[in-house]
């Protein structure tokens, strides 16, 4: 895996096009970058699917007593 990262064939596993592969050679900066904002938006989202399954549980309804004996 290290070799898809060095030398003139670097990146064109991804199968994106010529000028994409260019600017990734260019600037490989932008790739990690959104692997890092894709990873940290599915992080977020979960976190709120979290939170909301937490505090949407149905709280229990309070018994009603029972009168027996009322005077």
């Amino acid at each position: 895996m290290g070799q898809a990262f060095s030398g003139p064939k670097a990146f064109e596993f991804l199968g994106f096009t010529k000028e994409a592969t260019d600017v990734l050679k260019a600037t490989p900066f932008l790739l990690a970058a959104l692997v890092l904002v894709l990873i940290s938006m599915i992080a977020l989202g979960l976190l709120a699917f979290y939170i909301h399954v937490v505090t949407n549980k149905v709280y229990a309804k309070p018994k009603a007593p029972k009168d027996g004996g009322k005077k």
